[in-house]
């Protein structure tokens, strides 16, 4: 049994569009997942940058603390 041109090219019409649904359904997947990696990762460095901050502050806090002393000796 051989598949005709004209009937091998019906079939692939007719399943082309399903076809791409498939490609652009794997491609969103992979595009959402992508995107939450990204504002995950993105917390991490706004947890990150506060962290910092805040030792920044415990550090200008005890400087002031030592500067206070210092006038104090004087």
């Amino acid at each position: 049994m051989s598949i005709s041109g004209a009937s091998l090219f019906a079939i692939i019409t007719l399943f082309t569009p399903f076809i791409l649904a498939v490609i652009f359904a794997v491609f969103s997947i992979f595009v959402f997942v992508k995107i939450s990696n990204m504002r995950k990762q993105n917390e991490l460095y706004i947890k990150m940058s506060n962290d910092l901050l805040n030792e920044i502050d415990a550090v200008k806090n005890t400087l002031e603390k030592i500067e206070k002393l210092l006038k104090e000796v004087d």
